[in-house]
């Protein structure tokens, strides 16, 4: 009985002790996730737990009417969403005399680590008077063919002048590969399947398919640690590095690579395997097809990393999907084709966060694409 009691004991005080660490660990912001269980939420926002979903036909997507606080070591800010669940302000305040642009794309186009002021979709807003940006991005792992699902099913029942696709090669043609998520069990979520599209391909077209066992919901023993404890974060960033260095080192074996100061640098935006282009492609045609009477504009988003394979050996012209976005210019009309690449100079690394924090554009990157994307829109739209 003592021998039991003293077991238990230690339990309790072994637990206390890993609490204690994770704690420690998520204030000093040491690991990838740092947010405060749900019971430790004081403030006035809710917990970015609540922020995403994956209950509609296009997988990620955010809960409506919500305002939560996301901290990281390199930023501090608050989403904030319109009550379709869009990041962005009311739709029922569209009003049809502006030029309403369609705004598609993932965690770049969402905002991720920004306040509204200082996302792209913003400084267009500003520098462009009458014209708004309905903006149906999201993060979450949402790729080319959740764009077409979401226009389909959602932002094309919205009064709109023209599309903006923000695209990422980096990761948007493989976000639908239902044999990557399975490989690397990115499909699963607390154990059961997640409620996202994936192409399937039958023949020479390709087929959604959604998992029939999928869940919705987290378990409650999940929901139990997220909301009270910091082990969580602990848990969820030794999944994040699992999974995260799987991936990286599959894909150093196909990815075009080059060195920098003696430093391999590897890059997907050339290399990502043709049976996520084509896919991606053929989702994107669909959308042009749906559209013939609409502008519609492609703003492809290299990384720091792509910048510098590209700059040394530049072979796009030769990549399968940089190639067909070219040929969809002289196919299609209305159609209009930018790589960010063109505009990017040796500076282009202070656009992001800080590597070891985050991946996407920090402020001054998000002002950097604005005005860019800005400028075209003035001289193939508004004065077209």
């Amino acid at each position: 009985m003592k021998k039991v009691k003293y077991l238990f004991l230690l339990s309790i005080i072994l637990m206390c002790c890993i609490e204690l660490l994770s704690f420690l660990s998520s204030k000093f912001n040491f690991l990838i996730f740092n947010e405060p269980p749900f019971i430790y939420e004081k403030s006035k926002y809710q917990s970015i737990q609540n922020y995403w979903t994956e209950k509609e036909k296009w997988g990620a997507w955010h809960n409506n009417k919500l305002k939560v606080k996301h901290k990281k070591k390199c930023f501090n800010v608050v989403y904030e969403t319109n009550e379709i669940g869009a990041r962005d302000t009311s739709f029922r305040e569209i009003k049809s005399n502006d030029v309403n642009i369609v705004l598609l794309g993932d965690s770049f186009t969402e905002g991720y680590g920004l306040d509204k002021h200082e996302m792209f979709e913003s400084h267009i807003e500003k520098k462009l008077e009458n014209v708004n940006l309905l903006n149906f991005g999201s993060s979450k792992d949402f790729g080319i063919l959740q764009y077409f699902i979401i226009y389909q099913n959602l932002a094309k029942f919205y009064e709109h002048d023209a599309i903006v696709i923000m695209l990422l090669p980096n990761n948007d043609f493989k976000d639908n590969d239902l044999d990557y998520f399975r490989k690397y069990k990115l499909n699963l979520f607390d154990g059961a399947e997640r409620y996202r599209p994936y192409y399937l391909k039958n023949g020479d077209n390709y087929e959604i398919y959604y998992p029939k066992n999928f869940k919705k919901t987290s378990s409650k023993i999940n929901l139990f640690i997220k909301k009270h404890f910091w082990f969580s974060n602990v848990l969820r960033s030794i999944k994040f590095i699992y999974v995260g260095s799987k991936v990286q080192k599959d894909l150093k074996k196909t990815q075009i690579r080059t060195k920098v100061k003696k430093k391999k640098v590897f890059s997907a935006y050339l290399s990502t395997p043709l049976s996520q282009q084509k896919p991606g492609i053929a989702y994107l045609e669909k959308i042009l097809k749906m559209n013939l009477d609409k502008k519609i504009f492609l703003f492809s988003i290299p990384l720091y990393d792509d910048y510098l394979v590209i700059k040394n050996n530049d072979i796009r012209k030769k990549i399968y999907w940089w190639k067909h976005l070219k040929n969809f210019q002289n196919k299609y009309n209305n159609f209009y084709f930018f790589d960010l690449y063109d505009f990017a100079n040796e500076n282009y690394k202070k656009l992001f966060f800080p590597e070891k924090c985050d991946g996407h554009w920090n402020p001054r990157g998000n002002k950097w694409a604005g005005e860019i994307i800005s400028d075209i829109l003035r001289k193939k739209l508004i004065n077209y």
